[in-house]
């Protein structure tokens, strides 16, 4: 954004912390920092080769920008320096919504139910969770696969909404005698 532009992108100048807000620049760039908070370690190189990309087009853009501002200006045509970098404020401050909204839809397909999927060939990772949550959980082994069918038939056996909580060498025939 340009000292002494006239007007700026509307997602700038809108929003409040408090107040979800998808038009505002602040939600749509704290979307994606949220998002990658779930997945960092995976994300982090996408975001950071699109921010990589959108600051190279900026520099280069200003640098443009400058050079005909200068013109201008000592052309005598201080408005119309005022004018061209007001314009780049808004349209570049319009581009980098975009591109950034653009990256969000990317970051929720790609990196969405613990997967990473491929954008080009569809081809699908299930990466899981970190070995570091499976020893914290003790869930190494998946979840517990109960005999739903003998369950089902067991006489006087109804769905009461109380959890039970067992050890996992627990055998069948005990969280029978248990319930």
């Amino acid at each position: 954004m340009y000292a002494g532009a006239l007007n700026i992108s509307t997602p700038y100048a809108t929003g409040d912390r408090m107040v979800y807000d998808p038009e505002s620049a602040y939600w749509i760039f704290d979307l994606v920092t949220n998002w990658a908070m779930l997945r960092y370690d995976a994300m982090i190189d996408d975001i950071q080769e699109k921010q990589s990309e959108m600051e190279l087009e900026s520099v280069e853009a200003i640098r443009i920008t400058d050079a005909q501002a200068v013109k201008l200006i000592q052309a005598g045509d201080e408005a119309g320096a005022r004018q061209l970098l007001t314009n780049f404020t808004v349209e570049r401050g319009d581009t980098i919504i975009r591109d950034w909204r653009a990256l969000t839809g990317m970051l929720v397909v790609k990196y969405s139910n613990c997967l990473i999927t491929d954008p080009i060939d569809e081809g699908v990772e299930e990466t899981g969770y970190p070995a570091w949550w499976y020893d914290v959980a003790d869930y190494h082994y998946g979840p517990r696969v109960y005999e739903l069918d003998t369950l089902r038939k067991t006489d006087g056996l109804n769905y009461t909404g109380k959890s039970l909580w067992i050890p996992k060498s627990t055998s069948f025939d005990e969280i029978l005698s248990l319930i």
